[in-house]
């Protein structure tokens, strides 16, 4: 039953939404090692960048190729996406990846691994500096949760 739990805190730590934040509460929550469990929810979250934006990259340039039925909404949804890298140009200049890092780091919901991945994808950020920033945030954010988990610091108070 152990490796069972252990396998689910690694599949809760790489979902959207609940990725190592809420791997680590579940998992100290229900017994398990702390040590492992922040061990496991940490390289669990750290596989969706380098995973999630080569695969947003390979989408766009499909998109862009497709001719057909939905090439007007292809059109729209690669419209927006350039709307978006142009207005979001001035925040890139100035926060950088750092942004992008603390981005990930706190722990709320909507920030993290998914999201960071999928920003750093829009704003065209490098592939190896994107990955490097949300892994040290996805650690941070993790950090944060396991202590609190803990009880050895109060969030939120």
């Amino acid at each position: 039953m152990y490796d069972f739990n252990i396998l689910i805190v690694l599949l809760l730590s790489m979902m959207p939404i609940v990725e190592a934040r809420g791997s680590i509460v579940y998992g100290i929550a229900i017994g398990l090692n702390p040590l492992q469990v922040l061990a496991i929810s940490v390289i669990g979250n750290l596989v969706i960048a380098p995973i999630l934006i080569p695969v947003l990259n390979l989408v766009e340039r499909v998109l862009r190729r497709l001719n057909g039925r939905i090439k007007h909404l292809v059109a729209l949804y690669l419209s927006l996406l350039d709307n978006i890298r142009s207005r979001g140009r001035k925040y890139i200049d100035k926060y950088g990846l750092l942004g992008l890092t603390i981005f990930v780091a706190v722990p709320i919901p909507g920030s993290g691994a998914w999201t960071g991945s999928i920003l750093a994808y829009i704003v065209g950020f490098k592939y190896i500096k994107s990955i490097v920033a949300i892994n040290i945030g996805v650690s941070a954010t993790a950090l944060i949760v396991w202590l609190s988990a803990l009880g050895i610091i109060r969030v939120f108070i």
